[in-house]
């Protein structure tokens, strides 16, 4: 007996939706507002070559946002903001590491939020300030509050399948 969906290779809507919710494809779409909001303009699944490799590789998100920092209109003063996203569905939950920094109360990482690209600093009143100064990161940006998680992990299988192992990601 051929099973319902298995005849000539058709799938089932069972089967797709089995499919849609183990892919990253539903968290995309929960995504896209909030970037959308924001004024992001999206790429979404763009394939290019993996360096090396030659290999197809896909980004999830590709985004863009374009911010007049000062509202001038002078090409000088524009920020160009560039995300590129990976969405993952893990099957398994994960856990977040806390780690209680008293440091992080005062901001002292946000000098540590990785950079590229022009301007690294900017002009304000007659002398220079680092981005996360000139951001404020201190007063929103996770690395100026308390308690945050600096590790996560989640969880795969052995080969037996006898014992669950963490998979430290």
């Amino acid at each position: 007996m051929i099973k319902r969906g298995k005849l000539n290779n058709k799938i089932t809507p069972k089967e797709m939706r089995d499919a849609i919710q183990r892919s990253g494809y539903l968290l995309e779409q929960r995504i896209l507002p909030i970037f959308e909001r924001f004024y992001y303009v999206i790429d979404l699944n763009t394939i290019f070559p993996g360096p090396g490799t030659g290999k197809s590789r896909e980004i999830d998100i590709k985004t863009l946002c374009v911010q007049d920092i000062f509202g001038t209109n002078d090409f000088n003063n524009i920020l160009h903001i560039n995300l590129l996203c990976e969405c993952e569905n893990n099957k398994q939950p994960t856990i977040f590491f806390i780690r209680d920094y008293h440091d992080y109360e005062y901001g002292f990482f946000c000098e540590d939020i990785a950079l590229s690209g022009i301007p690294i600093k900017f002009s304000y009143k007659d002398s220079f300030i680092s981005f996360s100064d000139f951001l404020e990161l201190k007063k929103f940006h996770h690395y100026g509050k308390g308690d945050i998680s600096t590790q996560y992990c989640t969880f795969q299988e052995k080969k037996a399948k006898e014992k669950w192992v963490d998979c430290i990601s």
